[in-house]
């Protein structure tokens, strides 16, 4: 028959060893994440160099070849046929809409 304390005995060791193996994994994996943003860190500000060296290329640089040129060309104003569907009384609707009530009113 085993006692509490015989018990503890040999399940501290283990407890023990999975505490330490988890606390040195868990340094390396902080570790290689600290490196992995390090480098993302320079990735960045390596872009960001080149983009500022083209942006001032561009800026102060007197080559100006790509000028764009419109010719604005008038034409005659051609009349659709679609206009003459429309009634041109402005109140066209508006006695449409009554017309039953001001007919029956009299």
């Amino acid at each position: 028959m085993f006692t509490a304390r015989k018990k503890g005995k040999k399940i501290l060791p283990l407890l023990l060893m999975g505490k330490i193996w988890a606390a040195t994994h868990m340094g390396m994996a902080l570790k290689a994440l600290a490196v992995l943003a390090m480098k993302a860190l320079m990735i960045a500000k390596v872009a960001l160099v080149i983009v500022g060296i083209i942006g001032l290329k561009k800026l102060f640089s007197h080559d100006h070849h790509d000028h764009h040129t419109y010719e604005v060309v008038a034409t005659e104003h051609h009349q659709d046929h679609h206009d003459r569907m429309f009634n041109t009384d402005p109140y066209g609707s508006h006695s449409l809409a009554y017309r039953a009530y001001v007919n029956n009113r009299n």
